[in-house]
C-alpha cells in the first residue's frame, strides 16, 4: 500500500545506479488515511516495513501482548516506540 510521505520523508536510494529501486529509509512521515480502513499493511515503497493504524495498536494494548515492538513516525536511526503498556 503506498503510504510513504515522499515531501516529509527523508530517503535514498538503496542502490545508487537504480534510482526507482528500493530506498533505504531515515526519516518516516506517513500519508494521512492512507491505509484506506486497512489495520495492517506492508509499505510499497519499502517492503521491510509494516505500517499500522491506531486501532492495532490498542488491540496490542488491550490483549497485553509481549515481543512486538512498534517505531513511531520519525527518524528510522534513532526511534521513538509506541509504549504497549
Amino acid at each position: 500500500m503506498p503510504c510513504l510521505n515522499h515531501n516529509r520523508s527523508d530517503y535514498e536510494p538503496l542502490v545508487k545506479s537504480i534510482p526507482d529501486g528500493p530506498i533505504s529509509l531515515n526519516i518516516i512521515a506517513f500519508i494521512q488515511e492512507s491505509l484506506n480502513g486497512y489495520h495492517v499493511v506492508r509499505m510499497k515503497e519499502s517492503k521491510e516495513e509494516i505500517v499500522v493504524d491506531e486501532v492495532f495498536v490498542d488491540a496490542c494494548r488491550k490483549e497485553k501482548i509481549q515481543g512486538v515492538l512498534l517505531v513511531k513516525e520519525g527518524n528510522v536511526r534513532s526511534p521513538e516506540f509506541v509504549d504497549l503498556k
